[in-house]
Formats: C-alpha cells, structure tokens, sequence
C-alpha cells in the first residue's frame, strides 16, 4: 500500500500502513489492535510505567487510543500514563467505539501533532 506523506503527515494519520500486514515491517499482523496504549518504548516502561507495566503490557498497543484524542504530544507523560491505565482498565465495546469516532476529528484537526 503506496501512501503519500503529503497527505498522512498533515492529517496525522502516520500509523494507518500499520493496518497493511505488507506495511514498511514496523508491526507483524496481529500484534496491533486499533484501540489500545500507545507502543511503548523500553525507556518508556522504566521511566513512567513502574508497578503497572505488566497491567499495560496485558494488551495490544492500538492504533489509536486515549491518548490520541486526548492531545497527543500537548500530555505529558504523567498523563498520558494514567490514561493508558484507564484505557487498559475501562476498555469495553461502548469506549472503543467512542475513541473511534473521537479519533477521526483527532486525525483530521491535527490536535497535539508535531
């Protein structure tokens, strides 16, 4: 799947060649979901996550989560800790549909993008 950076990029939408199992190698099929906590870096974990990086790690990083349509790069890591712990905590089939159709407005505004 060819994609434009012209488009992706301002759109904020980088992580959607992840969904294409033939995508750069980033991510193997079936080892991302499309909501969940952000991936995570080892540093990531050790600095921010401490006592419940095991709670984290229970699930599939998503392509999209709290995280994303909660600011992205304008929440600190504090936060952005607390709301992948909520994430993790509260995800029921009503909450990921509601961070699916949040994230679409996410993606489009650009909000708390680089």
């Amino acid at each position: 799947m060819a994609v434009c950076p012209a488009v992706v990029l301002p759109l904020s939408a980088g992580a959607i060649p992840s969904m294409n199992c033939r995508s750069s190698g980033t991510s193997a099929p079936g080892e991302m979901s499309l909501v969940g906590p952000r991936p995570l870096t080892r540093s990531e974990v050790c600095c921010y996550y401490g006592v419940y990086t095991h709670e984290i790690l229970l699930r599939k990083p998503g392509l999209t989560g709290l995280w994303q349509v909660s600011g992205r790069s304008a929440v600190r890591f504090p936060e952005r800790t607390a709301l992948d712990l909520k994430l993790v905590r509260t995800l029921t089939p009503a909450v990921y549909l509601k961070i699916l159709r949040r994230t679409i407005p996410a993606l489009i505004h650009g909000r708390g993008a680089w």
